[in-house]
């Protein structure tokens, strides 16, 4: 049985030590697309635990990133049961990524976008992922995910 996505939420962390979760208002099913490829599936599924992370520790530094990437693509394999180094192509080579660009990317994603101007079109790691598909679904989907868990505005 495929897992289905039933909520997409925010946690945000206080430095009293309350957390928050804040449920994103999307729509689910523009957010979970038939037809996507198990490639960016489990590509957004890497940036979701990482930007998870980066929002628990929002100071992370490249260092930090590197070693969520490396945990969340070892929780992405499980998830979809395959190997480790299975996920970590899909999001370098198959991105035509190093690992360590890929991680540099995604901290420069997290940096930048809530900066005037920000434009996902315009960041290097969604330009080096969406340029290895010509499939609207994929293309679609991984916009979709990333205006979510970054919580963009109209983007």
């Amino acid at each position: 049985m495929e897992k289905e996505i039933t909520g997409v939420y925010q946690m945000i962390t206080y430095s009293d030590g309350s957390i928050v979760f804040k449920r994103l208002e999307e729509k689910l099913e523009d957010y979970e697309i038939e037809g996507v490829s198990e490639r960016i599936k489990q590509i957004v599924g890497v940036i979701k635990f990482v930007n998870q992370m980066h929002l628990k520790y929002p100071n992370s530094n490249f260092l930090d990133i590197e070693r969520y990437t490396t945990e969340a693509m070892k929780s992405v394999a499980k998830t979809y049961g395959v190997s480790v180094s299975t996920v970590q192509d899909k999001c370098t080579r198959q991105s035509g990524l190093s690992k360590s660009e890929f991680s540099l990317n995604l901290l420069d994603v997290f940096k930048n976008n809530k900066k005037e101007g920000f434009a996902l079109d315009n960041e290097p790691l969604y330009k080096a992922i969406i340029s290895k598909t010509n499939d609207k679904a994929d293309i679609q989907y991984l916009r979709k995910a990333l205006t979510i868990l970054l919580n963009l505005k109209g983007e």
